[in-house]
Parts: C-alpha cells; sequence; structure tokens
C-alpha cells in the first residue's frame, strides 16, 4: 500500500513547495493531536493569547523555518543531494566551533 502511495507521488512530481506544505500539513496534524491529547493545545494558545510577544515570536520562527525549507529544497533541486549534505554538514560544524570559541565550550574531554 505504502510503495503504490509513493509511486503515486513520484509520477505526479510534486513541486518543492507543494512537498513542503503536505510535509508540513501533516507534521502540524499530529503535533496538534499530541497537544491536544496531552492537554498542552489549551494551555499553548492561553498563553500565546496572554503574551502577544511570545506568539509573535513563534510567527516569526515558523516563517524562518519556512525560509530555510525552501532554501534547502532550491539546494537539492539545483546542486543535488550531494551539496545540501555539505553545505549542513559544514554549517553544523561551523556553528560548532563558533560556539566553542565564543562561550567556551569543551570540544572534547
Amino acid at each position: 500500500c505504502l510503495a503504490a502511495v509513493q509511486e503515486d507521488v513520484r509520477a505526479r512530481t510534486p513541486s518543492s513547495t507543494a512537498m513542503m506544505a503536505y510535509t508540513n500539513v501533516w507534521a502540524a496534524a499530529f503535533a496538534a493531536i499530541g497537544a491536544l491529547v496531552s492537554g498542552q493545545l489549551t494551555a499553548g494558545s492561553a498563553f500565546c493569547a496572554r503574551h502577544a510577544l511570545a506568539a509573535t515570536l513563534v510567527l516569526a520562527f515558523a516563517l524562518c523555518s519556512a525560509g530555510g525549507q525552501l532554501a534547502v529544497y532550491a539546494l537539492i533541486k539545483t546542486h543535488g543531494s550531494l551539496a545540501c549534505t555539505i553545505v549542513t554538514t559544514t554549517r553544523k560544524f561551523v556553528t560548532l566551533v563558533l560556539s566553542a570559541a565564543t562561550f567556551g565550550h569543551v570540544l572534547s574531554s
């Protein structure tokens, strides 16, 4: 059954933005169910309603995440998955080194 769905998606070759939308809709649905079951949906919504800055920061985070996803999809489409892997690994390495240099973190014991 899953193989048939994957073949159907592959045959239609959705755009990067469509793939991002599908992924995010499913992620939001699962997160909303988890938040609802755990009781955090009401508490989180009430907190954001009371604190406008928190709601603004959540929205800013979501927009930055969407921009990052679009950049990754564009990188893969333009240069391939190997280039994307190299770029993301290099970014993580540079972040680690800068964090160690800035905050004095120890890289090994």
